[in-house]
């Protein structure tokens, strides 16, 4: 039984990935950029630091993933301490 689960939360786990790899694939945040360096135009020294608003606005859609991976890494810890207690007996 638990190592159903285990499993089960391993193709969960590659799920998630292929999503969250699928969502970067398909964003392109390029035109963000661009808008908001249009107001940077007549400044001499752009700088990627400019734009760090933009880009830490568009890493939030993200974090969900980051939550979803770190409650899996609980559950399969939790999981292998169940099947490690259970081997030793």
């Amino acid at each position: 039984m638990k190592l159903e689960e285990l499993d089960t939360l391993h193709r969960d786990r590659e799920q998630l990935v292929r999503r969250a790899q699928s969502l970067a694939s398909s964003d392109d945040i390029r035109p963000r950029i661009l808008a908001a360096s249009s107001g940077f135009e007549r400044l001499t020294a752009v700088t990627p630091a400019m734009f760090e608003d933009v880009m830490d606005e568009e890493l939030v859609k993200f974090d969900k993933y980051l939550v979803d991976m770190a409650e899996m890494r609980r559950r399969q810890k939790e999981l292998l301490d169940e099947i490690q207690v259970f081997v030793c007996v």
